[in-house]
């Protein structure tokens, strides 16, 4: 008898053994793989951490990180699926015996024995339904509980539990249902979802639903999980599980962010979604194949906060697929303050500098928008008005390739057709550039204006300031736009065709850059007025946030040894005829010499060589033949003036005249 105890246990000694060694060598022939349980829909999120965009996974499920599992799920979850969960090592002896009698003598399915392992197992390795599928199940149970923590396979469990359609893991089905994080989630909401994995499609019935959460919440409480109290409120709460969308904000910044392995982007949300509500609404009232696309910058950072490429994204109509912040599109007349910008910079003009608005001669000769000139104004009012032929003048005097290279040094690529070097036609639009970068030169203009120590300025902050002024005056008919207290510059342009419309504003702390037209390049299907953009811009600046109470305008420093608060000085001496940057037929005649000066002697020279001095304000120069010219003249007391013209024989053709800076 003894012997035969012996032997049965030393047999099932050696069967144990024997099936622990099996388990072994199929534990490293078949090695536990959960990369399911994190493979998670790439998710964006603005710079708050709150979700601007979700995608699908590779297996087009839409799978959330559950994060951190809140108390009331864990414990409403456990009691109802897995009470032993954390005394049991992946299958529970007890539960099979006792289901499998319990089907056997009701000679049906009348309970399970699926731990929350077996479960977690099932839903990572899709085994079957069937008794093959159980054995499977239950192994690859035992081996998950042997590889991995209790915590990392209830996780696993939260992120694939089935919640309906594609949608898995508790997370997924908080947002879509309720709108919410799980941690946000009432207990008659987590009941709900706790049931839902085990009929998601049976559970969408209100009947079924609420009964299948009264379950979870009676089963809480006889076992003190939760009060009488919570029960009682909780099965008053009224259930109402919504689809809610998942958040597809800024879809090409997302997308952009996720090429480059970014999850977390400078974005706000807040700003993010008020931009997309106020374009959509916008977008139903312009022409059917025209869109709208928007950005704005933090100044201070020049961070992105907000980004739409496009406002209509799903519209195949409006192509609204394109990213149009970085086509190249023309910038209109855009570029107008740079030119005037750098005229008062380096050419120690000043606003109230006269300039003729007359129809332009030469081979470059555009007419004004209006087809009306105003004959001679200043430097101000033309930017101001956004005046066509003054900008060509002074884009001619500065050197388109001048100010071309000067605007790419500050960020600014310019693309032209086939390389070809910059013309006349830069002053209008005739380039193509970024919006993304067109935005970016924008903010250093404001911050050369209010923050001139940032390193790099754009220019000097006299001509910063005084650029910025003659723009915070440009509005519709309701005036100029404000910022709170503070004045907004703003700069309207129109390309050719009104294939592009452009309204750009800054105030100290932001950029704010809207575009208007169609994506395949083609004609507006309408005549568009660029001030039809100012009423969006109106609503654009409305929320922005921390909009200023006061406002106190800088104070440029008009000189390199203190701010005197007073604007430069006009010229004493200048050089009255010719005028300057002329373009004269040379006819063999002598040409008068004028200035305006009243300290003589004057010195005359003519391109560096001496030609003689006059005791009156006017002499005679005879010029030796065609060509450029560079006209000095200085007073008694050293008082300097310089003008560069040109001479033509009458049959050549106009050229454009280049001037150099002033030292």
């Amino acid at each position: 008898m003894k012997r035969t105890i012996f032997h049965i246990i030393l047999g099932l000694c050696l069967t144990t053994l024997l099936a622990l060694l099996t388990l072994l060598r199929l534990d490293r022939a078949y090695p536990p793989d959960i990369r399911a349980c994190t493979d998670y829909s790439p998710v964006v999120h603005d710079r708050h951490g709150a979700v601007l965009h979700s995608y699908l996974t590779a297996d087009g499920k839409r799978r959330l990180p559950p994060g951190a599992l809140p108390d009331t799920y864990q414990k409403l979850l456990l009691n109802y699926e897995d009470r032993r969960y954390y005394a049991h090592h992946g299958i529970e002896i007890r539960a099979i015996l006792r289901a499998l009698w319990q089907n056997l003598h009701g000679r049906r399915t009348v309970s399970g024995a699926s731990t929350l392992t077996m479960q977690a197992a099932r839903l990572n390795y899709h085994t079957a339904h069937d008794l093959g599928g159980k054995i499977k199940q239950s192994l690859r149970a035992l081996q998950l509980e042997y590889h991995y923590d209790k915590a990392t396979i209830l996780n696993c469990y939260a992120t694939l539990a089935p919640m309906g359609g594609n949608l898995e893991g508790i997370r997924a089905g908080a947002w879509y249902y309720f709108g919410k994080a799980p941690a946000e989630l009432s207990t008659s909401e987590t009941a709900w979802l706790i049931a839902l994995p085990q009929s998601p499609n049976r559970l969408a019935d209100p009947v079924r639903a609420r009964a299948a959460r009264d379950r979870i919440l009676d089963s809480a409480a006889a076992r003190g999980i939760i009060s009488q109290e919570t029960l009682q409120n909780a099965k008053r709460e009224p259930l109402h599980p919504a689809p809610h969308p998942f958040p597809q904000h800024a879809p090409h910044y997302a997308a952009l962010a996720l090429k480059r392995g970014e999850h977390r982007t400078t974005l706000d949300r807040s700003l993010q979604s008020q931009l997309e509500t106020t374009l959509s609404a916008a977008l139903e009232q312009r022409p059917p194949r025209s869109n709208l696309a928007a950005l704005i910058l933090d100044n201070t950072s020049g961070e992105t906060r907000a980004y739409l490429g496009s406002a209509a994204y799903h519209n195949k109509e409006r192509l609204g697929a394109n990213d149009l912040l970085t086509a190249i599109r023309s910038p209109g007349s855009t570029l107008k303050p740079y030119i005037t910008l750098y005229a008062l910079d380096r050419y120690r003009m000043h606003p109230q500098t006269l300039i003729d608005d007359t129809p332009l001669e030469g081979s470059y000769n555009p007419a004004n928008y209006d087809q009306q000139y105003l004959g001679r104004i200043t430097l101000a009012e033309a930017l101001q008005k956004s005046r066509n032929t003054p900008a060509v003048r002074l884009l001619s005097r500065i050197g388109a390739d001048t100010l071309a290279s000067w605007l790419e040094e500050n960020g600014l690529p310019l693309a032209t057709l086939d390389n070809s070097p910059p013309n006349l036609t830069l002053a209008l639009g005739g380039v193509g550039i970024r919006a993304t970068d067109l935005a970016g030169l924008y903010r250093k203009l404001a911050n050369c204006t209010y923050r001139p120590e940032l390193p790099a300025p754009l220019a000097s902050q006299r001509a910063c300031l005084q650029t910025s002024q003659i723009l915070q005056k440009v509005g519709d008919s309701r005036g100029a736009l404000t910022y709170g207290a503070e004045p907004v510059a703003l700069k309207t342009g129109t390309a050719y065709g009104w294939r592009d419309l452009w309204a750009i504003a800054y105030t100290r702390d932001y950029t704010v850059l809207l575009w208007a037209g169609r994506a395949d390049g083609g004609y507006s299907d309408q005549r568009a007025s660029v001030d039809a953009l100012i009423p969006i811009m109106r609503q654009i600046i409305a929320f922005l946030p921390n909009p200023p109470r006061r406002y106190t305008a800088p104070k440029a420093a008009w000189n390199t040894k203190g701010d005197t608060g007073a604007p430069p000085p006009a010229p004493v001496l200048r050089i009255t005829a010719p005028v300057d940057g002329a373009i004269i037929e040379n006819r063999g005649q002598a040409i008068t010499l004028q200035t305006n000066g009243n300290n003589p002697p004057y010195l005359w020279l003519v391109n560096r060589e001496l030609l003689g001095q006059s005791h009156t304000p006017q002499t005679l120069w005879q010029p030796e033949g065609d060509g450029d010219y560079d006209i000095e003249t200085t007073d008694r007391v050293g008082n300097h003036a310089r003008i560069h013209i040109r001479l033509q024989s009458p049959q050549q053709k106009p050229a454009t005249v280049k001037l150099q800076p002033a030292p």
